[in-house]
């Protein structure tokens, strides 16, 4: 048992048994020394194998805590709650850690900042099926550049790379509960409502990107179609409603979003090239269009909902 961990890196999981051990590897296979931090998983009500993939972790001291309250936004506020460690790291289920990610992660807090809230830095695609030839890396990285920097006004991190100062996220409330996956439904925004929030409250909050804490996100076949692109974008926009709707006129929003659709839909169209390949122009030109969409039908308070797969 660690008496005093830095750091605590949950992992958040639902019916993920078949991804949770390679998390898990990545994680107990850091290049930090195991006394400054400690490993959890914040089972959020599985039914397949979950809860014996943890226990095979037992020997590295993992901990496994059981969340009832369905999503995404409970169980990473059950993750922070149980962290014993100053700062708190979020690992998706189904991502790799690179073996320096909580060393350098570490590295950047300073004991006498106070002001540095959150850390985060790259997700970079990971593949155990042939990908598509249409399918490009990019559609999957997040990052903000090859330089470090801190984030500008409304920028956030992506939910599995990021590491906060556990005070930081007690102070603000922890994630938003009302957004994020849910079960096998899927949804967004958990992690960037609280950023979002942060910057409404906060002065000036400093989140540090630095391209050194790399994470590996599995890409999941089903991902690589249209059809999941359609989704994601419908879900996002969603999202993106019921963020700016809290402080913006429904009028003004509706226009802004009918005015985006007409406009983004004219200029994918203008676009198109004879002889590209349809899926490629659809990803890097469509995508737009349908998040505003999304935020347009929900506006008019049409809700779609869909699964994660």
């Amino acid at each position: 048992m660690i008496d005093a961990p830095r750091l605590s890196a949950v992992i958040c999981t639902y019916n993920r048994a078949d991804r949770l051990a390679d998390a898990l590897n990545s994680l107990c296979a850091q290049t930090l020394d195991p006394v400054l931090y400690e490993v959890i998983v914040i089972d959020n009500n599985s039914t397949d194998e979950t809860p014996a993939i943890v226990r095979s972790f037992a020997a590295h001291g993992v901990r496994y805590v059981l969340e009832t309250q369905q999503g995404l936004g409970y169980a990473r506020n059950r993750g922070w709650q149980e962290a014993r460690g100053k700062f708190v790291g979020y690992l998706d289920d189904d991502a790799r850690a690179h073996p320096d990610l909580l060393g350098r992660a570490l590295s950047l807090f300073s004991e006498d900042d106070p002001g540095l809230l959150c850390v985060g830095g790259v997700i970079l695609p990971y593949y155990t099926s042939a990908k598509p030839e249409w399918f490009k890396d990019e559609y999957e990285i997040r990052t903000w550049g090859p330089e470090a920097r801190y984030l500008r006004q409304g920028e956030s991190f992506s939910g599995s790379n990021m590491i906060w100062r556990r005070d930081a996220l007690a102070q603000h409330g922890g994630f938003q509960v009302d957004r994020g996956m849910r079960g096998d439904q899927l949804d967004l925004g958990e992690e960037s409502g609280l950023f979002a929030h942060i910057w409404q409250t906060q002065r000036v909050p400093r989140f540090l990107y630095s391209p050194d804490l790399i994470v590996y996100h599995w890409v999941d076949p089903a991902k690589m179609t249209v059809g999941y692109h359609i989704k994601r974008g419908l879900t996002a926009g969603r999202h993106q409603a019921r963020l700016y709707l809290r402080t913006e006129p429904r009028g003004r929003f509706l226009f802004g979003s009918l005015y985006r659709v007409v406009r983004g839909s004219l200029d994918a169209l203008a676009a198109y090239r004879r002889g590209r390949n349809w899926r490629n122009w659809f990803y890097e030109q469509w995508g737009g269009v349908f998040v505003s969409a999304g935020a347009l039908l929900e506006g008019l308070g049409i809700s779609l909902r869909f699964k994660q797969r």
